[in-house]
Protein backbone atom coordinates (compact mmCIF):
# COMPACT_ATOMS: atom_id res chain seq x y z
CA UNK A 1 0.00 0.00 0.00
CA UNK A 2 1.40 3.43 -0.67
CA UNK A 3 2.25 5.76 1.70
CA UNK A 4 -0.06 8.88 1.99
CA UNK A 5 1.43 11.97 0.49
CA UNK A 6 2.92 14.48 3.01
CA UNK A 7 4.78 17.13 0.74
CA UNK A 8 2.10 19.78 2.02
CA UNK A 9 2.06 18.47 5.62
CA UNK A 10 5.84 18.48 6.19
CA UNK A 11 6.06 21.65 4.48
CA UNK A 12 3.50 23.65 6.84
CA UNK A 13 4.75 22.13 9.88
CA UNK A 14 8.46 23.68 8.84
CA UNK A 15 6.72 27.34 8.03
CA UNK A 16 4.93 26.66 11.34
CA UNK A 17 8.60 26.15 13.09
CA UNK A 18 9.64 28.83 11.55
CA UNK A 19 7.59 31.30 12.06
CA UNK A 20 7.67 30.43 16.05
CA UNK A 21 11.43 30.64 15.88
CA UNK A 22 11.07 34.32 14.09
CA UNK A 23 8.70 35.19 17.07
CA UNK A 24 10.93 34.14 20.02
CA UNK A 25 14.73 35.11 18.71
CA UNK A 26 15.30 31.42 17.03
CA UNK A 27 15.46 29.15 20.27
CA UNK A 28 11.86 29.08 21.89
CA UNK A 29 9.70 26.70 20.06
CA UNK A 30 6.76 24.35 20.75
CA UNK A 31 8.24 20.65 21.47
CA UNK A 32 5.80 18.65 19.75
CA UNK A 33 6.29 20.62 17.02
CA UNK A 34 9.88 19.94 16.26
CA UNK A 35 9.07 15.80 16.87
CA UNK A 36 6.30 15.65 14.32
CA UNK A 37 8.33 17.64 11.79
CA UNK A 38 11.37 15.19 12.49
CA UNK A 39 9.34 11.90 12.34
CA UNK A 40 7.78 13.42 9.15
CA UNK A 41 11.10 13.66 7.51
CA UNK A 42 11.84 10.03 8.69
CA UNK A 43 8.98 8.93 6.59
CA UNK A 44 10.74 11.29 3.32
CA UNK A 45 14.16 9.95 3.59
CA UNK A 46 14.49 6.86 5.87
CA UNK A 47 14.17 5.03 2.26
CA UNK A 48 16.74 6.59 0.91
CA UNK A 49 19.28 5.14 4.04
CA UNK A 50 18.89 1.14 3.91
CA UNK A 51 22.13 0.14 5.10
CA UNK A 52 22.00 2.77 8.41
CA UNK A 53 22.90 1.13 11.09
CA UNK A 54 20.69 1.06 14.28
CA UNK A 55 20.60 4.91 16.06
CA UNK A 56 20.64 4.20 19.79
CA UNK A 57 19.40 7.97 21.57
CA UNK A 58 20.68 8.26 24.92
CA UNK A 59 18.34 11.40 26.86
CA UNK A 60 17.94 12.69 30.67
CA UNK A 61 17.75 15.82 32.17
CA UNK A 62 20.61 17.73 33.81
CA UNK A 63 23.35 16.01 35.58
CA UNK A 64 22.06 12.24 35.07
CA UNK A 65 25.28 10.56 33.66
CA UNK A 66 23.95 10.38 30.19
CA UNK A 67 27.34 10.79 28.81
CA UNK A 68 28.23 7.95 31.04
CA UNK A 69 25.71 5.48 29.83
CA UNK A 70 27.16 6.57 26.65
CA UNK A 71 30.07 5.38 27.31
CA UNK A 72 28.89 1.79 28.44
CA UNK A 73 27.02 0.92 25.30
CA UNK A 74 30.38 2.41 23.17
CA UNK A 75 32.45 0.20 25.90
CA UNK A 76 34.95 3.26 25.44
CA UNK A 77 35.57 6.35 26.81
CA UNK A 78 34.39 8.55 23.87
CA UNK A 79 31.75 10.70 25.25
CA UNK A 80 32.92 13.29 27.75
CA UNK A 81 31.68 13.29 31.17
CA UNK A 82 31.69 15.74 33.86
CA UNK A 83 29.88 17.12 36.91
CA UNK A 84 28.92 20.46 35.44
CA UNK A 85 25.09 21.32 34.64
CA UNK A 86 24.40 21.61 31.19
CA UNK A 87 28.13 19.95 30.09
CA UNK A 88 26.93 18.63 26.80
CA UNK A 89 25.46 21.25 24.66
CA UNK A 90 25.60 19.75 21.22
CA UNK A 91 24.47 16.52 20.15
CA UNK A 92 27.84 13.59 19.34
CA UNK A 93 27.21 10.42 17.47
CA UNK A 94 29.91 7.71 17.80
CA UNK A 95 29.75 4.98 15.76
CA UNK A 96 30.97 2.18 16.61
CA UNK A 97 31.83 0.90 12.83
CA UNK A 98 33.62 2.55 10.25
CA UNK A 99 32.30 5.88 9.45
CA UNK A 100 31.66 6.24 5.94
CA UNK A 101 30.54 9.33 3.94
CA UNK A 102 27.24 7.73 3.19
CA UNK A 103 26.61 7.38 6.79
CA UNK A 104 27.38 11.17 7.28
CA UNK A 105 25.09 12.14 3.92
CA UNK A 106 22.06 10.28 5.77
CA UNK A 107 22.65 11.24 8.75
CA UNK A 108 22.76 15.14 7.56
CA UNK A 109 18.87 14.37 5.31
CA UNK A 110 17.83 12.67 8.40
CA UNK A 111 18.42 15.55 10.81
CA UNK A 112 17.58 18.16 8.27
CA UNK A 113 17.99 21.61 8.97
CA UNK A 114 21.29 22.76 9.83
CA UNK A 115 21.74 20.65 13.04
CA UNK A 116 24.61 21.31 15.20
CA UNK A 117 26.04 17.67 15.79
CA UNK A 118 29.38 15.63 15.55
CA UNK A 119 29.51 12.31 13.87
CA UNK A 120 32.87 10.64 15.53
CA UNK A 121 34.06 6.85 14.66
CA UNK A 122 33.90 5.70 18.60
CA UNK A 123 37.61 4.52 19.23
CA UNK A 124 38.13 0.68 19.43
CA UNK A 125 37.75 -0.83 22.99
CA UNK A 126 38.21 -4.48 24.37
CA UNK A 127 34.80 -3.84 26.67
CA UNK A 128 31.37 -4.56 25.72
CA UNK A 129 30.73 -3.96 21.84
CA UNK A 130 27.35 -4.48 20.11
CA UNK A 131 27.32 -7.23 17.50
CA UNK A 132 26.68 -5.46 14.86
CA UNK A 133 27.92 -1.44 14.21
CA UNK A 134 25.62 1.17 15.44
CA UNK A 135 25.62 4.52 16.44
CA UNK A 136 25.17 5.89 20.10
CA UNK A 137 24.16 9.28 20.04
CA UNK A 138 24.77 11.77 23.36
CA UNK A 139 22.10 14.76 23.61
CA UNK A 140 22.20 17.74 25.51
CA UNK A 141 19.82 18.11 28.90
CA UNK A 142 16.32 18.85 28.11
CA UNK A 143 15.65 20.57 31.50
CA UNK A 144 18.41 23.25 31.94
CA UNK A 145 17.69 26.58 31.78
CA UNK A 146 19.82 27.14 28.97
CA UNK A 147 17.90 24.07 26.92
CA UNK A 148 16.05 27.10 25.19
CA UNK A 149 18.59 27.46 22.65
CA UNK A 150 19.32 23.79 22.00
CA UNK A 151 16.41 21.84 23.07
CA UNK A 152 14.68 20.82 19.84
CA UNK A 153 17.83 18.50 19.00
CA UNK A 154 16.62 16.02 21.24
CA UNK A 155 13.16 15.25 20.04
CA UNK A 156 15.06 15.49 16.35
CA UNK A 157 17.02 12.66 17.35
CA UNK A 158 14.14 10.72 19.48
CA UNK A 159 12.53 10.75 15.26
CA UNK A 160 15.96 8.96 14.27
CA UNK A 161 16.10 6.85 17.12
CA UNK A 162 15.48 2.85 16.51
CA UNK A 163 16.49 2.74 20.24
CA UNK A 164 15.96 5.29 23.30
CA UNK A 165 17.50 5.12 26.14
CA UNK A 166 16.47 7.11 29.42
CA UNK A 167 18.91 8.37 31.57
CA UNK A 168 17.67 9.65 35.36
CA UNK A 169 19.24 9.97 38.49
CA UNK A 170 16.92 8.95 41.80
CA UNK A 171 17.07 12.68 42.44
CA UNK A 172 15.48 13.51 38.95
CA UNK A 173 12.81 10.95 37.57
CA UNK A 174 9.64 12.63 39.10
CA UNK A 175 10.69 15.68 37.21
CA UNK A 176 8.12 17.09 35.13
CA UNK A 177 10.36 17.65 32.62
CA UNK A 178 11.03 13.84 32.32
CA UNK A 179 7.64 12.86 31.75
CA UNK A 180 6.66 15.23 29.19
CA UNK A 181 9.82 14.50 27.48
CA UNK A 182 8.60 10.42 28.06
CA UNK A 183 4.64 11.44 26.74
CA UNK A 184 5.72 13.04 23.41
CA UNK A 185 7.89 10.61 22.01
CA UNK A 186 5.72 7.62 23.65
CA UNK A 187 3.40 8.50 20.56
CA UNK A 188 4.99 6.81 18.03
CA UNK A 189 6.20 3.78 20.49
CA UNK A 190 9.78 3.73 19.55
CA UNK A 191 11.66 0.62 21.84
CA UNK A 192 12.52 2.69 25.08
CA UNK A 193 14.99 1.46 27.79
CA UNK A 194 15.15 2.84 30.77
CA UNK A 195 18.54 4.06 33.21
CA UNK A 196 18.11 4.61 36.82
CA UNK A 197 21.59 5.82 37.48
CA UNK A 198 23.41 6.60 40.60
CA UNK A 199 21.81 4.45 42.90
CA UNK A 200 22.73 4.06 46.23
CA UNK A 201 22.90 0.50 48.27
CA UNK A 202 19.60 -0.65 49.44
CA UNK A 203 18.08 2.01 47.61
CA UNK A 204 17.31 -0.30 44.39
CA UNK A 205 14.60 -2.65 45.98
CA UNK A 206 12.61 0.67 47.21
CA UNK A 207 12.76 2.79 44.17
CA UNK A 208 12.48 0.34 41.27
CA UNK A 209 8.68 -0.74 42.17
CA UNK A 210 7.85 2.89 42.39
CA UNK A 211 9.07 4.16 39.07
CA UNK A 212 7.21 1.14 37.34
CA UNK A 213 3.96 2.05 38.96
CA UNK A 214 4.83 5.64 37.36
CA UNK A 215 5.20 4.33 33.94
CA UNK A 216 2.16 1.81 34.39
CA UNK A 217 -0.02 4.54 35.29
CA UNK A 218 1.13 6.69 32.25
CA UNK A 219 0.60 3.89 29.78
CA UNK A 220 3.92 3.81 28.74
CA UNK A 221 5.85 0.40 28.60
CA UNK A 222 9.49 0.61 28.28
CA UNK A 223 11.05 -2.88 27.49
CA UNK A 224 13.03 -2.75 30.48
CA UNK A 225 14.30 -0.64 33.92
CA UNK A 226 17.91 -1.07 34.59
CA UNK A 227 19.11 0.20 38.28
CA UNK A 228 23.21 1.27 38.27
CA UNK A 229 25.17 2.21 41.14
CA UNK A 230 26.69 4.89 42.03
CA UNK A 231 30.25 4.35 42.43
CA UNK A 232 32.99 6.42 43.09
CA UNK A 233 37.12 6.27 42.07
CA UNK A 234 37.49 5.07 38.44
CA UNK A 235 33.61 4.54 37.46
CA UNK A 236 34.12 3.54 33.93
CA UNK A 237 36.17 0.80 34.78
CA UNK A 238 34.15 -0.44 37.37
CA UNK A 239 30.52 0.11 35.89
CA UNK A 240 32.02 -2.24 32.52
CA UNK A 241 32.38 -4.46 35.21
CA UNK A 242 29.37 -4.43 37.12
CA UNK A 243 26.48 -7.07 36.49
CA UNK A 244 23.61 -4.34 36.06
CA UNK A 245 25.39 -2.66 32.87
CA UNK A 246 26.04 -6.23 31.40
CA UNK A 247 21.75 -6.17 31.72
CA UNK A 248 21.47 -2.62 30.23
CA UNK A 249 24.08 -3.72 27.11
CA UNK A 250 22.03 -7.02 26.90
CA UNK A 251 19.18 -5.59 26.04
CA UNK A 252 20.50 -3.09 24.15
CA UNK A 253 22.01 -5.63 22.08
CA UNK A 254 18.91 -7.63 21.79
CA UNK A 255 16.58 -4.66 20.57
CA UNK A 256 18.81 -3.64 18.27
CA UNK A 257 19.76 -6.81 17.00
CA UNK A 258 16.04 -6.50 15.57
CA UNK A 259 14.83 -6.22 12.03
CA UNK A 260 14.54 -2.76 12.26
CA UNK A 261 10.63 -1.20 13.06
CA UNK A 262 9.19 0.78 10.56
CA UNK A 263 7.63 4.12 11.74
CA UNK A 264 4.26 3.71 11.75
CA UNK A 265 2.50 5.89 9.15
CA UNK A 266 -0.87 5.63 11.41
CA UNK A 267 0.60 6.84 14.38
CA UNK A 268 2.49 9.55 13.27
CA UNK A 269 -0.75 10.52 11.63
CA UNK A 270 -2.78 10.29 15.10
CA UNK A 271 0.27 12.39 16.30
CA UNK A 272 -0.25 14.91 14.02
CA UNK A 273 -4.15 15.11 14.67
CA UNK A 274 -3.79 15.59 18.13
CA UNK A 275 -1.60 18.32 18.06
CA UNK A 276 -2.78 19.76 15.04
CA UNK A 277 -4.94 22.34 16.53
CA UNK A 278 -2.74 23.72 19.18
CA UNK A 279 -0.29 24.03 16.37
CA UNK A 280 -2.57 25.94 13.89
CA UNK A 281 -4.64 28.01 16.47
CA UNK A 282 -2.75 31.54 15.41
CA UNK A 283 -2.36 30.37 11.83
CA UNK A 284 -6.40 29.67 11.69
CA UNK A 285 -7.32 33.08 14.03
CA UNK A 286 -5.33 35.06 10.99
CA UNK A 287 -7.11 32.91 8.47
CA UNK A 288 -10.52 33.85 10.07
CA UNK A 289 -9.61 37.58 10.48
CA UNK A 290 -8.73 37.67 6.56
CA UNK A 291 -12.27 36.34 6.40
CA UNK A 292 -13.96 38.57 8.42
CA UNK A 293 -11.94 41.70 6.45
CA UNK A 294 -13.23 40.05 3.38
CA UNK A 295 -17.01 40.16 4.85
CA UNK A 296 -16.43 43.59 6.51
CA UNK A 297 -15.42 45.00 2.87
CA UNK A 298 -18.30 43.33 0.75
CA UNK A 299 -20.94 44.82 3.67
CA UNK A 300 -19.30 48.25 3.42
CA UNK A 301 -19.28 47.96 -0.69
CA UNK A 302 -22.92 46.67 -0.67
CA UNK A 303 -23.73 49.98 1.86
CA UNK A 304 -21.93 52.76 0.09
CA UNK A 305 -23.61 51.63 -3.30
CA UNK A 306 -27.07 51.46 -1.06
CA UNK A 307 -26.48 54.84 -0.18
CA UNK A 308 -25.00 56.37 -3.77
CA UNK A 309 -28.19 55.34 -5.40
CA UNK A 310 -30.28 56.99 -2.06
CA UNK A 311 -28.24 60.05 -2.34
CA UNK A 312 -27.66 60.62 -5.63
CA UNK A 313 -29.51 58.50 -8.04
CA UNK A 314 -33.03 58.61 -5.99
CA UNK A 315 -31.97 61.99 -5.14
CA UNK A 316 -34.64 64.69 -7.09
CA UNK A 317 -31.61 67.36 -7.08
CA UNK A 318 -29.55 65.60 -9.01
CA UNK A 319 -30.63 65.06 -12.85
CA UNK A 320 -26.94 65.78 -14.22
CA UNK A 321 -27.10 62.42 -16.44
CA UNK A 322 -30.72 63.00 -17.52
CA UNK A 323 -30.04 66.63 -18.41
CA UNK A 324 -26.84 65.47 -20.45
CA UNK A 325 -28.65 63.07 -22.28
CA UNK A 326 -31.56 65.72 -23.30
CA UNK A 327 -28.58 68.11 -24.12
CA UNK A 328 -27.67 65.54 -26.84
CA UNK A 329 -30.68 65.15 -27.66
CA UNK A 330 -31.34 68.78 -28.47
CA UNK A 331 -28.21 68.32 -30.62
CA UNK A 332 -29.40 65.12 -32.70
CA UNK A 333 -32.50 67.34 -33.17
CA UNK A 334 -31.24 70.26 -34.83
CA UNK A 335 -33.33 71.05 -37.59
CA UNK A 336 -31.11 70.70 -40.51
CA UNK A 337 -30.80 73.74 -42.39
CA UNK A 338 -29.69 75.28 -39.29
CA UNK A 339 -27.72 72.71 -37.89
CA UNK A 340 -24.64 74.52 -38.59
CA UNK A 341 -24.98 77.78 -38.49
CA UNK A 342 -26.89 77.24 -34.83
CA UNK A 343 -23.71 75.16 -33.65
CA UNK A 344 -21.55 77.74 -34.44
CA UNK A 345 -23.24 80.33 -32.82
CA UNK A 346 -23.80 78.64 -29.36
CA UNK A 347 -20.36 77.89 -30.16
CA UNK A 348 -18.82 81.28 -29.83
CA UNK A 349 -21.49 83.09 -27.64
CA UNK A 350 -20.30 80.57 -24.95
CA UNK A 351 -16.90 79.83 -25.40
CA UNK A 352 -15.66 83.06 -23.21
CA UNK A 353 -18.05 81.94 -20.52
CA UNK A 354 -16.96 78.55 -20.32
CA UNK A 355 -13.63 79.69 -20.01
CA UNK A 356 -14.11 81.65 -17.12
CA UNK A 357 -16.06 79.65 -15.28
CA UNK A 358 -13.47 77.17 -15.73
CA UNK A 359 -10.44 79.16 -14.53
CA UNK A 360 -13.07 80.71 -11.33
CA UNK A 361 -13.40 76.70 -10.44
CA UNK A 362 -10.83 75.21 -7.73
CA UNK A 363 -9.21 72.18 -8.96
CA UNK A 364 -11.30 69.61 -6.49
CA UNK A 365 -14.22 70.77 -8.49
CA UNK A 366 -13.46 69.56 -11.92
CA UNK A 367 -11.62 66.56 -11.96
CA UNK A 368 -12.05 65.30 -15.65
CA UNK A 369 -14.80 67.43 -16.44
CA UNK A 370 -17.20 65.52 -14.56
CA UNK A 371 -20.58 67.17 -13.06
CA UNK A 372 -19.76 68.79 -9.22
CA UNK A 373 -22.99 66.88 -7.35
CA UNK A 374 -21.81 63.60 -8.00
CA UNK A 375 -18.07 64.10 -8.20
CA UNK A 376 -19.05 65.61 -4.54
CA UNK A 377 -21.01 62.52 -3.29
CA UNK A 378 -18.77 59.85 -4.69
CA UNK A 379 -15.37 61.05 -3.22
CA UNK A 380 -17.96 61.66 0.18
CA UNK A 381 -18.79 58.32 0.21
CA UNK A 382 -15.48 57.04 -0.79
CA UNK A 383 -13.90 58.58 2.49
CA UNK A 384 -16.48 57.09 4.48
CA UNK A 385 -15.93 53.34 3.14
CA UNK A 386 -12.43 53.39 3.75
CA UNK A 387 -12.48 55.43 7.26
CA UNK A 388 -15.68 53.03 8.24
CA UNK A 389 -13.44 50.67 7.95
CA UNK A 390 -10.76 51.83 9.68
CA UNK A 391 -13.12 52.12 12.76
CA UNK A 392 -14.14 48.32 12.40
CA UNK A 393 -10.67 47.29 11.95
CA UNK A 394 -9.62 49.23 15.15
CA UNK A 395 -12.37 48.08 17.29
CA UNK A 396 -11.18 44.16 16.44
CA UNK A 397 -7.51 45.50 16.84
CA UNK A 398 -8.86 46.00 21.22
CA UNK A 399 -11.07 42.97 20.86
CA UNK A 400 -9.88 39.08 20.54
CA UNK A 401 -10.32 37.27 17.19
CA UNK A 402 -6.26 37.61 15.82
CA UNK A 403 -5.52 41.00 17.44
CA UNK A 404 -2.28 41.20 16.35
CA UNK A 405 -3.72 40.76 12.66
CA UNK A 406 -5.91 43.17 13.31
CA UNK A 407 -3.42 45.97 14.60
CA UNK A 408 -1.18 45.42 11.59
CA UNK A 409 -4.13 45.94 9.00
CA UNK A 410 -4.78 49.05 10.95
CA UNK A 411 -1.38 50.13 10.42
CA UNK A 412 -1.51 49.85 6.45
CA UNK A 413 -4.92 51.56 6.91
CA UNK A 414 -3.51 54.41 8.44
CA UNK A 415 -0.73 54.68 5.87
CA UNK A 416 -2.24 53.72 2.68
CA UNK A 417 -6.07 55.39 2.54
CA UNK A 418 -5.01 58.73 1.96
CA UNK A 419 -3.72 56.89 -1.53
CA UNK A 420 -6.66 55.23 -2.25
CA UNK A 421 -8.86 58.26 -1.94
CA UNK A 422 -6.66 60.16 -3.81
CA UNK A 423 -6.85 57.29 -7.15
CA UNK A 424 -9.95 57.00 -6.24
CA UNK A 425 -11.19 60.55 -6.68
CA UNK A 426 -8.92 60.09 -10.33
CA UNK A 427 -11.37 56.88 -10.75
CA UNK A 428 -14.24 59.15 -10.65
CA UNK A 429 -13.06 61.50 -13.12
CA UNK A 430 -12.38 59.00 -15.62
CA UNK A 431 -15.75 56.94 -14.94
CA UNK A 432 -17.62 60.31 -15.42
CA UNK A 433 -15.83 60.63 -19.09
CA UNK A 434 -16.49 56.97 -20.12
CA UNK A 435 -19.94 57.09 -19.19
CA UNK A 436 -20.34 59.54 -21.36
CA UNK A 437 -20.59 57.35 -24.01
CA UNK A 438 -24.15 55.72 -22.22
CA UNK A 439 -25.66 59.19 -22.29
CA UNK A 440 -24.55 59.16 -26.25
CA UNK A 441 -26.19 55.96 -26.71
CA UNK A 442 -29.29 57.11 -24.97
CA UNK A 443 -29.63 60.21 -26.54
CA UNK A 444 -29.54 57.86 -29.92
CA UNK A 445 -32.49 55.88 -28.52
CA UNK A 446 -34.60 58.54 -27.88
CA UNK A 447 -34.01 60.33 -31.43
CA UNK A 448 -34.55 56.87 -32.72
CA UNK A 449 -37.67 56.20 -31.42
CA UNK A 450 -38.49 59.85 -32.04
CA UNK A 451 -37.89 59.21 -35.91
CA UNK A 452 -40.99 56.87 -35.70
CA UNK A 453 -43.18 59.56 -34.30
CA UNK A 454 -42.68 62.66 -37.17
CA UNK A 455 -45.31 64.82 -35.72
CA UNK A 456 -43.86 64.35 -31.98
CA UNK A 457 -40.70 65.21 -33.74
CA UNK A 458 -41.58 67.94 -35.44
CA UNK A 459 -43.64 70.09 -32.67
CA UNK A 460 -40.25 69.48 -30.21
CA UNK A 461 -37.87 70.99 -33.07
CA UNK A 462 -40.21 74.14 -33.30
CA UNK A 463 -39.51 74.19 -29.45
CA UNK A 464 -36.62 73.84 -29.73
CA UNK A 465 -35.62 76.57 -31.94
CA UNK A 466 -37.41 78.96 -29.35
CA UNK A 467 -35.79 77.51 -26.38
CA UNK A 468 -32.52 78.39 -28.57
CA UNK A 469 -33.38 81.95 -28.73
CA UNK A 470 -33.65 81.83 -24.98
CA UNK A 471 -30.43 80.45 -24.33
CA UNK A 472 -28.64 82.64 -26.40
CA UNK A 473 -30.53 85.75 -24.53
CA UNK A 474 -29.48 84.24 -21.36
CA UNK A 475 -25.84 83.40 -22.25
CA UNK A 476 -25.36 87.19 -22.85
CA UNK A 477 -26.58 87.96 -19.59
CA UNK A 478 -25.02 86.14 -17.55
CA UNK A 479 -21.81 84.59 -19.50
CA UNK A 480 -22.76 81.03 -18.59
CA UNK A 481 -24.29 78.77 -15.82
CA UNK A 482 -24.52 75.46 -14.34
CA UNK A 483 -21.69 72.78 -13.13
CA UNK A 484 -20.87 71.40 -16.90
CA UNK A 485 -21.18 74.97 -18.43
CA UNK A 486 -24.28 74.16 -19.76
CA UNK A 487 -25.63 77.29 -21.47
CA UNK A 488 -29.37 76.35 -22.32
CA UNK A 489 -30.35 75.26 -18.29
CA UNK A 490 -33.56 77.21 -18.68
CA UNK A 491 -34.41 76.04 -22.09
CA UNK A 492 -33.51 72.77 -20.66
CA UNK A 493 -36.03 72.36 -18.13
CA UNK A 494 -38.65 73.57 -20.40
CA UNK A 495 -38.00 71.07 -23.11
CA UNK A 496 -38.02 68.01 -20.65
CA UNK A 497 -41.18 68.68 -19.42
CA UNK A 498 -42.53 69.04 -23.01
CA UNK A 499 -40.76 65.61 -23.79
CA UNK A 500 -42.82 63.90 -20.78
CA UNK A 501 -46.37 65.45 -22.19
CA UNK A 502 -45.51 63.53 -25.43
CA UNK A 503 -45.82 60.24 -26.42
CA UNK A 504 -41.80 60.20 -25.47
CA UNK A 505 -42.33 60.41 -21.91
CA UNK A 506 -43.14 56.67 -21.06
CA UNK A 507 -40.24 56.06 -23.11
CA UNK A 508 -38.08 58.73 -21.65
CA UNK A 509 -39.17 57.63 -18.27
CA UNK A 510 -37.99 53.55 -18.95
CA UNK A 511 -34.18 55.12 -20.76
CA UNK A 512 -33.97 57.06 -17.28
CA UNK A 513 -34.33 54.05 -15.44
CA UNK A 514 -32.10 52.03 -17.34
CA UNK A 515 -29.37 54.94 -17.02
CA UNK A 516 -29.66 54.85 -13.51
CA UNK A 517 -29.05 51.10 -13.64
CA UNK A 518 -25.85 51.10 -15.76
CA UNK A 519 -24.81 54.35 -13.84
CA UNK A 520 -24.84 52.55 -10.39
CA UNK A 521 -22.80 49.54 -12.22
CA UNK A 522 -20.24 51.74 -13.55
CA UNK A 523 -19.64 52.98 -10.27
CA UNK A 524 -19.19 49.82 -8.27
CA UNK A 525 -17.07 48.63 -11.47
CA UNK A 526 -15.36 51.69 -11.98
CA UNK A 527 -14.97 53.56 -8.32
CA UNK A 528 -16.02 51.83 -5.26
CA UNK A 529 -14.62 47.98 -6.85
CA UNK A 530 -11.25 48.81 -7.52
CA UNK A 531 -11.08 50.66 -3.86
CA UNK A 532 -13.05 47.23 -2.09
CA UNK A 533 -10.23 45.35 -4.33
CA UNK A 534 -7.22 48.06 -2.38
CA UNK A 535 -8.72 47.26 0.70
CA UNK A 536 -8.66 43.54 0.31
CA UNK A 537 -5.21 43.77 -0.76
CA UNK A 538 -3.89 45.14 2.17
CA UNK A 539 -3.55 42.29 4.20
CA UNK A 540 -0.91 40.86 1.40
CA UNK A 541 1.60 44.13 2.51
CA UNK A 542 1.16 43.21 5.71
CA UNK A 543 4.61 42.60 7.66
CA UNK A 544 5.05 38.91 7.10
CA UNK A 545 8.25 38.86 9.51
CA UNK A 546 4.88 38.95 12.34
CA UNK A 547 2.31 36.84 10.90
CA UNK A 548 2.22 33.40 9.27
CA UNK A 549 2.83 32.71 5.28
CA UNK A 550 0.60 29.76 4.69
CA UNK A 551 -2.66 30.32 2.74
CA UNK A 552 -5.79 28.81 4.01
CA UNK A 553 -6.06 26.38 0.77
CA UNK A 554 -2.51 25.24 1.64
CA UNK A 555 -3.56 24.94 4.83
CA UNK A 556 -6.58 23.20 3.96
CA UNK A 557 -4.36 20.88 1.89
CA UNK A 558 -2.27 19.93 4.65
CA UNK A 559 -5.12 18.72 6.99
CA UNK A 560 -6.50 16.47 4.54
CA UNK A 561 -2.99 14.97 4.69
CA UNK A 562 -3.09 14.73 8.16
CA UNK A 563 -6.49 13.02 8.20
CA UNK A 564 -5.38 10.50 5.29
CA UNK A 565 -2.70 9.66 7.21
CA UNK A 566 -4.35 8.87 10.16
CA UNK A 567 -6.70 6.86 8.44
CA UNK A 568 -3.67 4.95 6.66
CA UNK A 569 -3.80 2.00 8.95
Amino acid sequence: MAEPPINTVHTVLSELLEHQRRLHGGHLEEQSLVYAQALLRQLRERHTCPLLPPQVVVIGPTQSGKSTVVNLLLGCEAAGVSELAGFTRTVQGFATGPLSAGLAACTDRLLGEPADYSLLEAPEHHGFRAEKPWVVWDTPDFDSTASHSYRSLVPMLCAMADLIVLVASKEKYGDLSVWEMLRLIHSVRRPLLVCLNKVTEGDEERLLPVLKEKFAGEGIAPESIHALPYLTGSPHRSLLQHPATAGLLAAAREITGRPAMPLQTAAIGHFLKKHWQDWSRDLRAEHEAEKTWQRMVATALTETLRAYGRDYLQNPHYHEVLQQTVARLLELMEVPALAVAMTRVRSLLTWPARKLVAALKPPAARPGGGSGGEERILVSQAEEFAHGLARQAGQMAQSGGGPTWWRLLLTRLEQETPAMIDRTGAAIGSYQQEFEEEIERAARRLHDHLQHHPTTLNSLRAARLTADAAAVVLALKTGGIGPSDFFLAPALLSFTSMLAETSLGRFMGLEEQRLKERQKEAVRRRVFGPLADQLLGLPERMDRNVLHNISSSRFREASEEVERLAESG
